[in-house]
């Protein structure tokens, strides 16, 4: 089993180090997986779709990723008080799955 590192920010190639060390492949190999789930979740999460239809993805264990729709709206500026239009805007909201939640 691979050595869980302790750092505070993790990037893709420790990941990939990860991956390597638990699957007991090479990091070329651990890399090309990376990249295919990534091309995965772009190419799913950014599909055309109805209003009311959202793509979603969800990982056992790990948790939902969601788009989502933000309205257009106004937001008043406190120290002149100028209202402010915000664009309408679509954004991804992530939910933990209960288990990722108790272990953290």
């Amino acid at each position: 089993m691979a050595k869980v590192p302790t750092k505070v920010k993790f990037y893709t190639s420790d990941v990939i180090n990860f991956v390597a060390d638990e699957m007991g492949v090479s990091k070329k190999e651990a890399k090309a997986f990376m990249e295919a789930f990534i091309q995965f979740f772009y190419k799913n999460m950014s599909k055309p779709y109805h209003k009311k239809n959202y793509p979603s993805l969800q990982l056992k264990d790990f948790g939902t990723f969601k788009i989502h729709f933000k309205a257009a709206r106004k937001n008043f500026k406190l120290p002149d008080g100028s209202v402010v239009n915000l664009p309408a805007k679509t954004i991804i909201k992530f939910k933990p799955a209960s288990k990722l939640s108790d272990a953290v």
